[in-house]
């Protein structure tokens, strides 16, 4: 309280000082007041930028090295035959005539995605193998993985073309191989579907999706184990797909591979939006039974609204903006009418939207 009132008289004083002043000396004392608050509070905002970066950096340390433990200890815990088989996974013997479709999932997803898209490419006459990787950690370390498994690959066999067809997240992971400076070749095409290059918003909601993917394994998975949410990472790639992440920062600061032909595909259909539509004709499947008046009527307009939203164009796929999605260096960019799901999955009996740009770029030798 005694501090108060002295802060108070003080300023009163000033004022009184002032008032009494002449005119143009008030003029001079408040410009010379202006400049020093100025350049005190610049002084004060440096200070407190620096105190955050420190602490942010070790922060950040700190909790790098207890995602590090708590993914170790978890690796302890769990049996031998938890896992799926991460790397590649062949679905025949390797033809070195054909060429080799390597399929690299998102975010807490996994091979189980590309079931519609496989099937298309092996009646194309392509081989298809699926990458596996522990999907929520480091991007880093997944497209190092990838790395570890397509240049033995390589080696072995170097008459064997190989392309990379990427959802999501597994386009960061597939650049940060091909454009690390290690990069050794061997690469043709990388199509990119619908890849966060410019990072996602909704990354930090990432929690909600990991624990939906756990869900659907502990129900179909008779190996699943406690452990297994932490072994594919505590929340890293959530973190490096944020907007301006230190991971996004760098990985765009490099070039685009030399010898490799980028392609992205978007998407500028909202996946609420078909929700919703989806929700609009379950509701219209049932009007007939509600006997009412002017049933018909009723069912027609909610079928035609739900037409509506599903053709309805957005500036996101429901995940990613499209502006996020383009990437400097590539100039071979689509947009298709699909959603962060439907431009890689089977929808009301049509093909996944991007098919069609997939199978023109593969047919290109």
């Amino acid at each position: 309280m005694r501090r108060l009132l002295l802060a108070s008289c003080l300023m009163v004083g000033c004022l009184i000082a002032g008032s009494l002043a002449p005119a143009q000396a008030q003029a001079g004392w408040l410009a010379d007041a202006w400049q020093s608050t100025k350049q005190g509070a610049a002084y004060c905002t440096e200070k407190v930028k620096d105190f955050t970066a420190a602490q942010g950096a070790r922060i950040s340390q700190a909790t790098n090295r207890a995602r590090a433990w708590v993914r170790g200890k978890a690796a302890d815990c769990t049996p031998e035959d938890r896992r799926r088989n991460y790397g590649l996974q062949l679905a025949a013997p390797l033809d070195d005539s054909k060429r080799l479709v390597v399929l690299v999932h998102g975010l807490d997803s996994g091979p189980e995605l590309w079931s519609d898209l496989s099937e298309l490419l092996v009646r194309e006459g392509h081989q298809v193998a699926a990458f596996d990787f522990p999907n929520d950690q480091p991007i880093a370390e997944s497209g190092a993985l990838l790395a570890s498994q397509i240049q033995p690959l390589r080696e072995a066999r170097p008459q064997l073309r190989v392309d990379l067809l990427t959802h999501s997240m597994g386009g960061l992971v597939a650049r940060s191989f091909v454009e690390s400076p290690a990069y050794a070749g061997g690469i043709d095409r990388l199509i990119l579907l619908a890849p966060p290059n410019q990072g996602s918003k909704y990354a930090r909601w990432n929690c909600f999706s990991e624990i939906a993917e756990h869900y659907s394994l502990w129900r179909n998975d008779p190996n699943w184990h406690w452990t297994w949410p932490f072994v594919d990472g505590v929340g890293e790639a959530g973190r490096d797909l944020q907007p301006g992440s230190v991971f996004l920062s760098e990985l765009n600061a490099r070039p685009r591979s030399a010898g490799v032909r980028y392609t992205i595909i978007a998407g500028n259909r909202n996946c609420g939006w078909r929700y919703c539509a989806a929700s609009l004709q379950f509701v219209a499947g049932y009007i007939p039974d509600w006997r009412i008046e002017a049933d018909d009527e009723l069912r027609d307009g909610l079928t035609n609204l739900a037409a509506r939203l599903r053709e309805r164009p957005s500036a996101t796929d429901g995940l990613v903006r499209v502006s996020n999605v383009e990437l400097a260096g590539v100039d071979d960019f689509v947009i298709v009418p699909a959603d962060h799901a439907t431009i890689v999955r089977a929808c009301d009996g049509c093909p996944p939207a991007a098919w069609e740009t997939i199978k023109d770029r593969l047919s290109d030798y």
